[in-house]
């Protein structure tokens, strides 16, 4: 792999995303809702919003289960939830603080972007997550766990 592909890749995986996210204030606001309206539904006990793959083509996602298993969390139940789906807790956190950062005040909520834009550039983490969820997806797929 050369120099000039292997500094792309870089940077493509160091791209802030969720920070990307959280500088538009509606867009962060509309995705905490539909988080939290599809965590609500779910923890009343009704159906949620159906996975379109799923319901599509027959194959969980490497999403399914992630509202019922952060319900779960919330709920106490970790053994539960983990066995539900084991990136519950990442995704719980990731949703608790799009839903803080949405309302701060814009001169808090633009340091908190700066911080997280910064952190997801010198880590990356955001990219691992995404990375360890389809490596995780393909685990389950596979019927290794």
């Amino acid at each position: 792999m050369g120099q000039k592909t292997r500094s792309w890749l870089r940077g493509q995986l160091l791209r802030p995303l969720l920070a990307s996210l959280l500088e538009n204030r509606q867009v962060a606001f509309v995705l905490s809702g539909i988080a939290m309206l599809q965590m609500g539904v779910v923890a009343a006990g009704l159906v949620g919003w159906q996975c379109p793959v799923e319901a599509t083509l027959g194959v969980p996602c490497p999403g399914c289960g992630l509202s019922a298993a952060m319900v779960l969390l919330i709920r106490g139940e970790w053994r539960a939830a983990l066995a539900r789906h084991a990136f519950a807790p990442i995704f719980l956190f990731g949703f608790i603080l799009m839903a803080v950062v949405v309302v701060l005040p814009d001169r808090l909520r633009g340091r908190a972007v700066h911080w997280i834009g910064l952190l997801e550039r010198r880590t990356g983490a955001v990219a691992c997550v995404l990375l360890g969820l389809i490596l995780y997806w393909v685990v389950r797929l596979l019927g290794l766990l």
